[in-house]
């Protein structure tokens, strides 16, 4: 998707791209294995519909709802195109990451110099951007942060969609000093310069790949091959935990 990121007078022609590849995933099957297909019912009279007779509605009181036609929704989109406005620049280290709803990649489009300078200005000082992104003409909330060699776009959920935590601490739960050493001597052990991503895996979706692919084969003893497969993760985690911890006491 093709965008322009604005700061100033400065525009920058960029694409947006997912940083996360479709994996296929489940599906709903019929029990003889067709692919199934949604319906919509109205839950009070039965009565089958199809989709050009839906209304949009927001639930105002329970059970009660303002409802919209496509018409009048329409009319409440803006009309700013697929742009990326910078409003505010804030320190790395402010970042909030409990509130990202996506994330994207920023790379350039033709022109390089201008997202270049803005890449290099955001990671020289250790910022990030704060802005707007009007896209479908709808608006959201987007903080841009620099890779070593891009931008990265997270797309924040705004304040009055998140929840508040809320609780206290049960009386006589504060840990003494033994334990809060024992405790920071186990996180030491744990302890990285950084977060290598490429080194978890998820493990579901290995076995569920090797569960496929049994069954594609014909392969009667499924259990036996998941094993084996859980054998091999486990005895290269523990490879992985010793050269670290070898590494560390080098």
């Amino acid at each position: 998707m093709k965008s322009v990121l604005s700061f100033g007078l400065v525009s920058i022609p960029v694409e947006i791209q997912n940083t996360v590849a479709p994996n296929g995933g489940m599906c709903w099957l019929s029990p003889q294995g067709n692919r199934v297909s949604v319906e919509y019912v109205d839950s009070v009279t039965g009565e089958r519909l199809v989709r050009n007779q839906l209304l949009h509605g927001v639930e105002v009181i329970k059970e009660k709802y303002v409802t919209f036609t496509n018409a009048e929704l329409k009319a409440l989109l803006d009309d700013r195109g697929n742009t990326i406005l910078i409003q505010q620049v804030i320190p790395i280290r402010a970042l909030s990451l409990h509130g990202v709803e996506k994330s994207y990649y920023l790379t350039p489009h033709k022109i390089h110099k201008p997202y270049r300078l803005l890449h290099s200005c955001l990671k020289s000082s250790n910022r990030a951007a704060v802005g707007k992104w009007h896209t479908r003409g709808k608006d959201h909330l987007v903080l841009l942060y620099p890779t070593p060699s891009s931008l990265v776009m997270l797309q924040l959920h705004y304040q009055t969609e998140l929840r508040e935590v809320c609780f206290s601490f049960a009386k006589g739960s504060e840990p003494n000093r033994q334990e809060v050493a024992l405790a920071n001597e186990l996180l030491d052990r744990l302890a990285s310069d950084g977060l290598d991503v490429a080194s978890y895996q998820d493990e579901y979706a290995q076995r569920l790949r090797a569960a496929v692919e049994a069954k594609q084969a014909g392969n009667p003893d499924l259990a036996t091959l998941l094993r084996k497969s859980l054998k091999g993760k486990h005895e290269g985690r523990a490879k992985g935990r010793q050269s670290r911890a070898g590494g560390r006491r080098r």
